[in-house]
């Protein structure tokens, strides 16, 4: 569950990173990241795929090395030995930054 979470957050931070954003686009952010969790929880390896950047890398945090971000072999390999995604969107809001978009969760609300 701990690795999925990750998994989440840092899909989320490429999600912010590749879609320029202007103050009207937060619904078609907010279809973007609906999208990406119907792939994932479909198992849609190609579509999950292209929801990350090729250069983006996870941090696990303490003295863990960097890994890929998105390990399409390994993704596939999870799957088949039983991994499935349930993700569900909810009580989250859109926020436009400039030419950034976020999804901001209630843990993350208020917060500098």
């Amino acid at each position: 569950m701990k690795r999925s979470m990750t998994l989440l957050v840092i899909l989320m931070g490429s999600l912010a990173l590749t879609t320029g954003a202007i103050a009207d686009d937060a619904a078609d952010i907010k279809a973007t990241a609906e999208a990406a969790a119907t792939a994932y929880n479909a198992g849609d390896v190609d579509a999950m795929a292209a929801y990350w950047l090729p250069e983006a890398t996870v941090f696990h945090g303490g003295d863990m090395p960097l890994e890929e971000g998105f390990n399409k072999e390994q993704v596939k390999a999870d799957l088949e030995a039983g991994l499935n995604y349930d993700f569900q969107w909810r009580d989250f809001e859109v926020k436009v930054y400039g030419q950034t978009g976020l999804l901001l969760f209630p843990s993350e609300r208020g917060r500098p």
